[in-house]
């Protein structure tokens, strides 16, 4: 149905998702543009003589508002998380698959869509993957489960919550 480019470029835009406040689960626009406006303004600096003081401003709500270093390291951060949730899951997809017709890039759209919770599903993947009639199926339904999950409730509090859960079951506390 697509080629194997416009699935990757679904997926990049999958991956950045919706605005600031969206209910999309991907890396948001914001923080792309702030990962992206870091590493301009790191260049920049880099360049420019060293007691010159370049302003980090970005629009926000019509605003030109200052940047904090720590905001481009949180939004870099998230990035990085997220790609690795979706490499993890998607390498996993491609592995318990293997030899059953599907190729990686339709497993890493279909976990990138899983984890932007947007549902748009491939006619292969979804034929093969929706039987559920073995062993393999079913672990690769519970992983785009989880990653619908994760990329949910946004990914930072997905993994903290399993943390405190899994904590507390083996220490036996309750809060």
């Amino acid at each position: 149905m697509f080629g194997s480019t416009s699935v990757f470029l679904f997926i990049i835009i999958m991956f950045i998702g919706g605005g600031a406040g969206s209910t999309s689960g991907a890396v948001k626009q914001q923080r792309v543009v702030l990962s992206f406006k870091g590493l301009y303004w790191n260049v920049k600096e880099k360049f420019a003589p060293s007691r010159m003081k370049l302003p980090r401003l970005i629009k926000r709500h019509g605003e030109s508002l200052p940047v904090k270093d720590s905001e481009i390291h949180e939004a870099n951060s998230m990035i990085l998380v997220y790609f690795l949730v979706l490499f993890i899951n998607g390498t996993a997809t491609c592995l318990i698959l293997h030899g059953s017709g599907i190729y990686p890039h339709e497993s890493f759209f279909e976990v990138m869509s899983a984890l932007s919770s947007t549902g748009m599903s491939l006619e292969s993947f979804s034929f093969i993957v929706a039987s559920g009639t073995s062993l393999k199926e079913s672990i690769v339904m519970g992983i785009l489960i989880l990653s619908m999950f994760v990329g949910r409730l946004e990914i930072l509090p997905a993994i903290f919550g399993g943390y405190r859960f899994t904590r507390d079951i083996l220490h036996k506390r309750t809060v």
